[in-house]
C-alpha cells in the first residue's frame, strides 16, 4: 500500500512502526514529536501534507457550510435577522 519514497530511505521501517502503533504495540506519539518530524520533511512533502489537512478541514466543515448556505439563501423575511438583532445576539 505505501510505496518506497525515494527521498526517505527508511520509509518501510516507518511503515512498520505505524502498523505497530495501530495495533497498540508502540506508545502513542506526542504532538510535539509529530511537529519535529514534520519540520524535517522536504518542502514538497510538507505542502502535500498541508493540502491533505486542508481537505480534512473542508470535510469537517461541509455540514456547517450547507447550513449557512441554506440560511443565506432563505427567501422568507420572517426568518431574517436585522443588524440590531445580530448585534444583540453577539453581545450575549
Amino acid at each position: 500500500m505505501l510505496a518506497r519514497k525515494p527521498n526517505c530511505p527508511n520509509w518501510p521501517a516507518k511503515r512498520e512502526v505505524a502498523k505497530a502503533r495501530h495495533f497498540g504495540k508502540v506508545s502513542p506519539v506526542s504532538i510535539q514529536e509529530i511537529k519535529s518530524e514534520l519540520q524535517a520533511l522536504p518542502a514538497d512533502e510538507r505542502r502535500e501534507l498541508a493540502a491533505f489537512l486542508v481537505s480534512l478541514r473542508h470535510k469537517d466543515l461541509a455540514g456547517y457550510r450547507a447550513r449557512m448556505s441554506d440560511k443565506i439563501d432563505d427567501q422568507n423575511p420572517e426568518r431574517w435577522v436585522t443588524l440590531e438583532e445580530l448585534d444583540q445576539r453577539l453581545e450575549s
